[in-house]
């Protein structure tokens, strides 16, 4: 009797997981996610960066948590958004403790496999030429001696790559959990007083791993 149960439940789930409506629609769709990032090691939290006659530090950050939003459009397996995403992390530098903002602007374009199926592994490829991290007090003008946040510009080259699952709960809306290797790069930083981006001597790699979990909705 037991055997018998647990071969009809193994059933049901197969059924549950593989069985998906044909009508899935496509369209429009907004995203709404919980982020966690991560920053490369080359901000070590022991530099110091001289750059005109102000002085900038190189902090070494903890993981971060945020959220993200992204529009696009989807048609059969093919996704691309514009996806915008925005982490809170925690920084030390020569024994200082402060907090910094990353902010990430992309345009991502994603492939879904096993398109009859409510568990779909997708693959992501994405451009993200827009992803400044502002470190608050992070710039001392000698100057005018003050401080002011310090904002690392990146590369416009920069992008990600990875992957992940979505689940459909109904044809739509779906829940996704993707996991990408992000390409940071940066070559210029600013302060928040002057705004004037000076180009760095040697770029910083803050190559690392980003994750996202949240909901699709189709309009």
């Amino acid at each position: 009797m037991f055997k018998k149960t647990l071969l009809c439940f193994k059933i049901l789930i197969l059924m549950f997981i593989t069985s998906y409506a044909q009508d899935k629609e496509n369209g429009f769709y907004f995203d709404v996610h919980f982020a966690y990032n991560n920053i490369g090691s080359e901000f070590d939290g022991e530099r110091i960066l001289i750059a005109a006659n102000d002085v900038f530090a190189v902090p070494d950050f903890s993981a971060g948590i945020g959220f993200g939003l992204s529009m696009g459009y989807r048609y059969e397996e093919l996704y691309i958004e514009l996806a915008f995403q925005r982490t809170q992390h925690d920084f030390i530098w020569t024994g200082i403790e402060g907090d910094a903002v990353h902010s990430i602007w992309s345009i991502n374009l994603r492939r879904l496999f096993l398109k009859d199926s409510r568990l779909q592994p997708f693959l992501q490829l994405g451009w993200t030429p827009v992803m400044p991290l502002r470190v608050n007090d992070g710039a001392l003008l000698v100057s005018q001696s003050l401080t002011s946040d310090a904002i690392f510009i990146g590369d416009i080259s920069n992008f990600n790559a990875g992957g992940g699952i979505e689940f459909a709960l109904k044809t739509k809306i779906s829940v996704r959990l993707s996991i990408v290797y992000k390409r940071a790069k940066y070559v210029s930083v600013e302060s928040s007083e002057e705004n004037v981006a000076i180009k760095l001597e040697e770029n910083i790699s803050a190559d690392d791993l980003n994750m996202t979990l949240g909901f699709i909705f189709v309009l």
